[in-house]
């Protein structure tokens, strides 16, 4: 999970949190040769997480202590999002790392393009900012797939039946 295409960025106006702080690390990856997944900023965005969202999984949750805990995790975080107005007033909360969990879990439920993305470690405006290749040419090199969508209904479905397999009680030895 990290950078920020075609949106602006959540510490800076180019770069998303990931890459603004470690950009030299961010640009060795991308240049590696490894096969390069990114989930930015542009996917992580498309889904607000609401308190209703919460309310099928605290179901299956027989105990109080982690129910309450999970239920102030849930406003906490949506009062975070709010203070730094995130989710553009609209009250709940990004998904970001969920979404890396539900790619490698569910792939058939993303999409993206292959491009050639490049990392900038030194502008003083634009440390952190990722950019792809986007011009209309025959990619013959490309190092990473940016994905872009994913079906929104079924990974929020995909993430909360899954929650409810958690085990939540604890275990006495």
């Amino acid at each position: 999970m990290g950078g920020a295409f075609w949106t602006p960025g959540n510490v800076s106006p180019v770069a998303e949190f990931n890459y603004r702080y470690d950009p030299v690390s961010a640009k060795i990856v991308y240049e590696s040769g490894a096969n390069i997944v990114c989930l930015p900023l542009d996917l992580t965005t498309q889904q607000v997480f609401h308190t209703s969202d919460l309310t099928p999984i605290l179901d299956h949750v027989n105990n109080p202590v982690h129910k309450k805990f999970l239920y102030k995790l849930c406003e906490f975080t949506i009062g975070t999002n709010m203070g730094f107005r995130e989710t553009h007033y609209q009250r709940g909360f990004f998904v970001h790392d969920a979404n890396t969990i539900g790619y490698l879990m569910y792939p058939h439920l993303y999409a993206g393009t292959m491009h050639q993305v490049m990392i900038e470690t030194r502008g003083e405006y634009t440390r952190g900012m990722s950019i792809a290749d986007t011009r209309n040419f025959p990619r013959s090199q490309t190092n990473a797939l940016v994905i872009t969508h994913q079906d929104k209904e079924r990974f929020l479905e995909a993430i909360t039946e899954d929650f409810k397999h958690f085990d939540f009680e604890e275990k006495t030895h």
